[in-house]
C-alpha cells in the first residue's frame, strides 16, 4: 500500500493563480492551496493542479 502523502498546505493573496504558480507549488510538494474567492483562477492553472493532485480551494 502506498504511503499516505502528508499534506502541506498553503495561502496564497494573490489577484491571480497562474500555471507557473502550480509549478512552483508543485516543486515544493504542496497539495492544497488556498486563494482568496476574488482569485482568478487560470485554466491552465486549474489543469496543472489537477495533473499535479494539488487541491484549489476559493475561500
Amino acid at each position: 500500500m502506498p504511503a499516505a502523502r502528508e499534506e502541506k498546505l498553503v495561502h496564497v493573496t494573490k489577484r491571480v493563480l497562474t500555471e507557473r504558480d502550480i509549478r512552483d507549488a508543485a516543486a515544493e510538494k504542496v497539495t492544497c492551496i488556498h486563494v482568496p474567492a476574488k482569485c482568478i483562477l487560470t485554466a491552465l492553472a486549474k489543469d496543472c493542479a489537477k495533473e499535479h493532485g494539488i487541491r484549489l480551494v476559493q475561500e
